[in-house]
């Protein structure tokens, strides 16, 4: 039997560590042995954990098991992330005064969404890069004008290749003091995926379904919980499944927090042509955490290694590495043509001719 690597080790405390959860009691030695705390706590840091650790470390108890220095690191990154996520709130709180004004509603969008809805009982536990917002697209542009009249800046999305950016997305910047070398990022989108292939064919079924979240006194629309999974599945799927340990995270809480109609959530997924990104999102939860799926759930055989890697190696912004691309592509064959598999798991044509366009711009550019 393969002995797990010293990171392949720290990446089964964290998912310990970092569920919600009670942890298990044979963690206290599993800390004990672990004299490696640099490389504990960068780990802890790239995979988007550090503040939630640090928390739970101390709710249970073990923070005292750890160096003084080590216990003084885990407790910059959990105050820097709630320092952080402040200003994003307090920004925030402007933005829907802004948008209120004009009558554009709008949905919040990832972890911002996450934590307004009580997902994460403290800001502190979900890090933040940017603010999504999904806007109806006849309101894309007079929100980009009204934002950009109230002190943003807008920038250029980066590039995709040919046929990928269909949707209107508008990449705002602000800094409350124009020396500060710290900017806050907000996105506006008008689709839940870049390409048209992808989500819901009508966005406007998305509001219907919305919920409505207080927090600090605002407010605020998100997606359903099963939009919201199927949406972070599709975002793992643009970022080649190289998931950070806190995406995962964030679809294990939503499961937690409603248990969905699996049959429901696949017959949507196949609307939304993320069957696929969806399964293969699941796989990557069950792999690592407890998971109750119905017994004919389908399943994607996958190697927990190849898991582990997938959180090692750095972003790219294609969906299939060349050097897998004819496994992938046999593996989404086989799925859509098992006899076994009900009818509306079968994945469309038009998926596996995304694939294949993908995988011809990659070889036309190298």
């Amino acid at each position: 039997m393969k002995t797990p690597s010293a990171f392949d080790q720290v990446i089964n405390l964290l998912w310990k560590i970092s569920c919600l959860e009670d942890p298990e009691s044979d963690i206290l030695d599993k800390i004990t042995a672990h004299t490696d705390w640099n490389n504990f706590w960068k780990i802890c840091s790239d995979q988007g954990v550090a503040p939630l650790v640090y928390c739970q470390l101390k709710k249970h108890g073990f923070l005292d098991l750890l160096p003084p220095e080590e216990r003084e690191r885990g407790a910059r990154f959990y105050y820097a992330t709630v320092a952080q996520n402040a200003l994003f709130f307090d920004e925030l709180k402007r933005i829907d005064q802004i948008l209120s004004q004009k009558k554009i509603p709008y949905l919040l969008l990832k972890g911002t969404a996450l934590i307004v809805s009580g997902i994460y009982p403290d800001p502190g536990l979900r890090p933040l890069a940017d603010i999504d917002f999904l806007v109806r697209e006849k309101d894309i542009l007079p929100a980009l004008k009204i934002l950009t009249a109230n002190g943003f800046r807008h920038l250029p999305v980066p590039n995709f290749p040919p046929g990928f950016k269909n949707a209107p997305e508008y990449f705002l910047e602000f800094k409350q003091n124009r020396t500060e070398s710290v900017p806050l990022y907000f996105d506006l989108h008008s689709r839940l995926s870049a390409h048209s292939r992808f989500g819901p064919d009508n966005p406007e079924e998305l509001w219907p379904r919305s919920g409505s979240s207080a927090f600090e006194g605002v407010s605020y629309q998100t997606l359903s919980v099963p939009d919201s999974i199927l949406f972070s599945s599709l975002h793992l799927a643009i970022h080649r499944f190289q998931a950070r340990m806190i995406w995962l995270l964030d679809i294990k809480f939503l499961l937690d927090r409603q248990t969905p109609d699996w049959l429901e959530l696949i017959r949507r997924a196949h609307k939304w042509n993320c069957t696929y990104p969806l399964l293969f999102t699941i796989k990557l939860i069950t792999a690592n955490l407890s998971l109750h799926l119905p017994d004919d759930f389908p399943r994607i055989p996958l190697p927990r290694s190849w898991i582990f890697s997938r959180m090692t190696r750095k972003p790219s912004p294609h969906l299939v590495e060349s050097y897998r691309r004819d496994r992938v592509r046999q593996l989404l064959i086989d799925l859509s043509t098992q006899e076994s598999f009900p009818r509306f798991i079968r994945f469309s044509s038009k998926y596996l001719r995304f694939r294949v366009e993908r995988l011809l711009y990659r070889e036309i550019n190298r």
